[in-house]
């Protein structure tokens, strides 16, 4: 009997410690940073929230993919996949207008089922960008709004790294790194679609493909993935009408995986800063739309070849057979 209670008494301990693990864990929906800088030209009759300079839409999609990249892999978080959170903004149109409605923000965190929804603003003081940071708690409707932190526009890289760890220090995230891993078999068909240019230039377009191409060489002699002809993808990408738009979101990039009979899509981008190079990349599986893999690796733009090493190197660590 004794042997027993204690054998009860053991297994109730380890169900409350599950429980008390599932309850830490914050299920995390990140939107776009929406731009609001006004153009500096610009009559009062033409003030509205359409009305933005342009310039700087770059840098919307630019710190998104960066803050889902480093949260990835933060620990006690799950985040939701963009797929469904790009879908959702199609739905109720935020994609379309480029605002954020705070009315529609709590349907659409319970629609994702999200414990947090994590959106901003990207505006301008004089000569620094300025980041406004919001996050709700879709459990009781509060939304935090986050003291603004500004740099040149010229470190973007430091600026989104602050953006990061005031985000942590408000939603009391560790900064401890764990490897989310998933298992993989082997010869799995891949897709490696050409990268996003997330740069404020489009001198930097030669890399869409190039990075795409360096990347296949280099992952195919780790005979983890079966990788799909370049071919076929090019030609899925002008049937889509994709190849002159350069930017392949989430919600494509998975019926492109579907069209190509594709197990696997890596969706990639870049953006360059003075000398420096950063990817982000996310692997997704089409069937299901999950992202269990997202990665980053920054680096000398002069140098590729070691850039494109770390980068599969983070990813073969996350795979296992």
């Amino acid at each position: 009997m004794k042997k027993n209670l204690v054998i009860a008494q053991f297994i109730g301990l380890l169900f409350m410690a599950v429980q008390i693990c599932f309850a830490q864990q914050k299920r995390i929906a990140v939107l776009y940073f929406e731009n609001i800088i006004l153009p500096k030209k610009i009559t009062s009759a033409e003030l509205g929230p359409y009305n933005v300079d342009r310039q700087y839409d770059y840098l919307e999609r630019a710190f998104t993919d960066m803050l889902i990249s480093d949260l990835a892999d933060t620990k006690d978080i799950e985040l939701v996949e963009r797929s469904k959170v790009e879908k959702l903004l199609d739905e109720i149109h935020l994609g379309e207008t480029g605002l954020i409605d705070e009315n529609t923000i709590q349907k659409a965190g319970k629609a994702l089922q999200a414990d947090y929804l994590i959106f901003g603003y990207i505006d301008k003081k004089k000569s620094k960008i300025v980041l406004r940071t919001k996050i709700q708690n879709v459990s009781n409707r509060q939304i935090t709004e986050l003291e603004p932190i500004s740099d040149f526009e010229s470190n973007i890289f430091e600026l989104e790294k602050n953006l990061y760890l005031n985000i942590c220090s408000n939603m009391q995230l560790p900064l401890e790194k764990e490897t989310k891993k998933i298992k993989i078999e082997k010869n799995s068909t891949l897709a490696i679609l050409p990268f996003n240019n997330n740069s404020k230039t489009e001198e930097l377009n030669y890399l869409q493909s190039s990075l795409s191409e360096l990347l296949a060489n280099d992952l195919v002699n780790y005979k983890i993935f079966k990788l799909v002809e370049r071919q076929k993808i090019d030609a899925v990408l002008k049937e889509l009408a994709l190849q002159k738009t350069g930017i392949i979101d989430e919600k494509t990039a998975v019926q492109i995986g579907k069209l190509l009979s594709a197990k696997y899509i890596l969706l990639s981008s870049f953006i360059g800063s003075g000398n420096i190079i950063r990817l982000d990349a996310r692997l997704s599986a089409v069937e299901t739309g999950k992202t269990p893999i997202m990665i980053y690796s920054t680096g000398d733009s002069k140098n590729l070849f070691n850039l494109i090493e770390d980068f599969i190197n983070k990813i073969t660590i996350r795979i296992t057979k």
